[in-house]
């Protein structure tokens, strides 16, 4: 005997959730589904507590001398850094140097953009000497853009999932945190998103956050996002 609730909501989408299913384990909670030309698709909700592998807590360097002194020699594996600041003041810029030294170690790294085409983010790199195209060309970088309200709520969380466990990345950038908010659209975005920053850090992985704020002048606040 099984009881499998299929639900449609505004803020949630679509999802499933096994109640019962008799002789057998099952993955409890709400799980996000997608309908597609080839068919039904179940992003199951990230546990990050099965997931981990043995890593060394190593540095990451950002290649700059003088920023990596401030950062006690870079930004060690398995941690989440939140790189805050103003429109234009190069916050992911600073990420993709931190790539640019990962990808002349033969190590992999990913961008998700939720805001720019990754054209523009090319051109940028082009201006300011991070070889950002040939990193992609070599397999060291990814960048993928990530179109505004095409997720379901578990969908983005399965992609950083799959991406991290094919390619090996040793660095995730999320571009940005509010626009995350604004694209993925649900409501529980703080749970989710502390789960997927979570499976990161058990995986080995630094997770970068790029954070916007709205202040140039003024009291200093970490993050607009609440």
């Amino acid at each position: 005997d099984g009881v499998i609730e299929l639900r449609n909501s505004l803020d949630q989408g679509r999802s499933v959730t096994i109640s019962k299913f008799r002789g057998s384990d099952f993955k409890s909670g709400s799980h996000s589904v997608t309908l597609t030309d080839s068919g039904i698709k179940v992003f199951p909700k990230l546990v990050p507590e099965v997931h981990s592998k043995v890593f060394q807590p190593d540095v990451i360097s950002s290649g700059v001398p003088e920023l990596d002194e401030l950062f006690n020699g870079g930004v060690e594996r398995g941690t989440v850094t939140i790189i805050s600041g103003p429109s234009g003041v190069g916050k992911t810029t600073l990420g993709l140097q931190f790539m640019k030294e990962a990808a002349g170690r033969g190590e992999h790294s990913i961008v998700y953009s939720f805001e720019e085409d990754i054209e523009i983010m090319l051109r940028r790199c082009d201006s300011i000497n991070i070889p950002a195209r040939k990193m992609v060309e070599k397999g060291t970088l990814s960048m993928v853009k990530v179109e505004p309200l095409q997720l379901a709520p578990d969908e983005f969380s399965y992609l950083v999932r799959t991406h991290v466990e094919e390619s090996k990345a040793s660095i995730v950038m999320i571009d940005s945190l509010a626009s995350f908010r604004l694209a993925t659209g649900y409501e529980d975005v703080v749970t989710r998103l502390h789960a997927l920053l979570k499976y990161c850090q058990n995986m080995g992985v630094a997770a970068f956050l790029v954070a916007e704020t709205q202040n140039i002048i003024g009291d200093f606040h970490l993050t607009d996002a609440s």
